[in-house]
């Protein structure tokens, strides 16, 4: 069970999504708790259709665009059904949590009952707003409201996913922002402390303590506080087109900052390729495209100057990683992009090679070395926080420290790529009290099959002797069959080495797992085109294994066994 689909997998989010319904109606039929499948079924969609897509994740700006925004334009429904909606989100979001559903970086159920109780009264509002146009004070209310509140908007384009990132401690972040050198010049310009004509940019410095307002005076006795504040006024520098900023600042700022995100060293020659669609509107079209090439490498090296000087950018020299050996020149004794391309012998008149970042003799004899250029941990910090602020999950090594077992491995299996989800795995194993002996257990109680095949892959991947773990759990009562199903994937087991009770417990968990992901109708069609008239025979015997999935092995017998069953009649035994 997934709680996050591409855009392009309609299908398969169907099916999750059809098995998230009836599971939390059933759930909350039992406990009395308030449900609808409408409004449900809205929350879910609220969710996949927004930025980041995670249908587990819910925090107070989730919890508001559904309510102000989703259930009022979308959903349509009886008043006294659309009433229900924030009793219906707190049971689905307690169903999230019951479950190991829940992604842990969001509220916690007691979290979202506050924020859906902050949000109720302006849900009402909105209702009353959408049923007359009698109440203008209202509706002046909510029309502020949607420009003031880019949460609320539904027209969010997914975007991409972000590579997890690592940060140092926090007095290493604060110790980096005393050594930036414009927060120096800065602190010194606004000071009167220190000499700052001798500051390689003068008027670019005066814009920038311009660009601070009114509150610079308070930051000064904070550098880290300055640096952040500097580095938010960077666009105001660029729209402001300050004296010394190259023409297309405002254009490569922000490619630098996505492209550079999460990434180890990237080439220039990458960073100018990323960067000309965006900068192409910049340029008069009659311009030479050599001349374009020009100015571009001309203003991209200005900008990396000035992202240095702030201590946002590292600039180095060094081998280019295989990610980016599809650029040009980059065959042995080609490799050195700031010398074989012509156009890039600009970043040393530029200022970059004057500096010292890239000089020649740094590696004398090797040819094979490019510029490159990366994000410091200050800057990977700023950028992630607006990340956040926008909606995007940009996960961060560590954060999942103190996370349940299951909604630990539940963010690792589908955010997380293998190495980090090893570092963040062993980080969590390093606390006391958290051993493996949790997660198998949480794993164990997982009440989707294809989940906990999930979560157990990415647990004996992590681990040192994952594969003699694995292949211990064979033998286990609960997690045998999810063992058996991961023992197959990788070769360790062929078929004609079980026995008949491994057989018919394989056997169910796939077919559950094909029931989570396909859905009843793809499993049914399935089942008839290998077995014909006696499918339903073969799924009896299937429901019949024993497996311990109660809940899914009735989904099977409701949804596949009785419609097979209603279609061929079984013959004799």
């Amino acid at each position: 069970m997934r709680t996050w689909f591409a855009p392009d997998e309609a299908a398969e989010f169907a099916a999750a999504k059809a098995v998230l319904l009836r599971r939390c109606l059933v759930w909350a039929g039992e406990r009395g708790r308030p449900a609808d499948a409408l409004l449900i079924s809205a929350a879910v969609d609220s969710r996949h259709h927004s930025r980041d897509g995670r249908l587990a994740y819910w925090d107070d700006a989730q919890i508001r665009r559904f309510l102000l925004a989703w259930v009022p334009k979308q959903v349509v429904a009886p008043r006294e059904v659309l009433d229900l909606a924030p009793d219906v989100l707190r049971t689905y979001v307690r169903y999230l949590a019951a479950t190991g559903l829940r992604d842990p970086r969001g509220f916690t159920p007691g979290q979202a009952d506050a924020a859906i109780a902050r949000a109720t009264v302006p849900f009402r509002r909105t209702l009353d707003a959408g049923r007359t146009d009698a109440d203008h004070h209202v509706l002046e209310e909510l029309l502020e409201a949607r420009f003031t509140e880019p949460a609320l908007s539904l027209d969010e384009t997914r975007a991409a996913a972000r590579p997890p990132i690592a940060l140092p401690p926090p007095a290493d972040l604060t110790a980096a922002a005393a050594r930036s050198v414009i927060v120096q010049h800065l602190t010194a310009l606004a000071t009167g402390a220190g000499d700052v004509s001798a500051a390689p940019d003068l008027p670019l410095l005066r814009a920038w303590a311009d660009a601070l307002g009114s509150h610079a005076a308070d930051l000064i006795t904070d550098p880290e506080a300055l640096w952040r504040r500097a580095f938010d006024v960077l666009p105001e520098l660029g729209q402001g087109a300050a004296a010394s900023l190259p023409r297309l600042f405002g254009r490569l700022l922000p490619v630098v900052l996505d492209t550079l995100y999460g990434m180890d060293d990237v080439p220039l020659a990458r960073l100018e390729q990323v960067a000309r669609p965006a900068c192409r509107q910049g340029f008069d079209e009659n311009l030479a495209r050599e001349t374009r090439r020009h100015c571009l490498a001309r203003d991209l090296a200005r900008t990396l100057e000035v992202l240095s000087d702030l201590g946002a950018v590292e600039l180095t020299r060094g081998p280019i990683l295989p990610l980016h050996t599809d650029l040009p020149h980059t065959d042995p004794g080609h490799a050195d992009l700031g010398h074989a391309d012509p156009h890039h012998a600009d970043l040393r008149r530029e200022g970059l090679f004057r500096k010292g970042l890239f000089r020649e003799d740094d590696h004398p004899g090797s040819p094979d070395l490019a510029p490159l250029a990366r994000l410091t941990p200050l800057a990977l910090r700023a950028v992630r926080e607006r990340l956040l602020a926008d909606g995007h999950d940009a996960p961060l090594l560590g954060e999942l420290a103190t996370a349940e077992p299951a909604e630990l491995l539940g963010v690792l299996t589908q955010h997380y790529p293998p190495r980090e989800a090893a570092a963040e795995l062993n980080g969590w194993l390093s606390r006391p009290g958290q051993d493996v002996e949790c997660l198998l257990r949480a794993i164990s109680a997982c009440p989707f099959r294809s989940r906990a095949t999930a979560m157990l892959g990415v647990l004996v991947d992590a681990l040192p002797q994952g594969d003699v773990l694995l292949r211990e759990l064979r033998h286990d009562l609960i997690l045998g069959p999810t063992a058996l199903t991961l023992l197959m994937d990788v070769g360790e087991v062929e078929p004609m080495g079980l026995g008949q009770r491994e057989h018919l417990l394989l056997g169910a968990e796939n077919f559950l797992t094909m029931l989570e992901v396909g859905g009843p109708q793809a499993l049914i069609a399935q089942l008839r085109g290998l077995a014909g008239r006696d499918a339903y025979r073969f799924v009896e015997s299937v429901l019949a294994s024993g497996h311990h999935d109660d809940e899914g092995m009735e989904d099977l017998r409701d949804l596949v066994a009785e419609p097979l069953r209603l279609t061929y009649s079984p013959g004799p035994a």
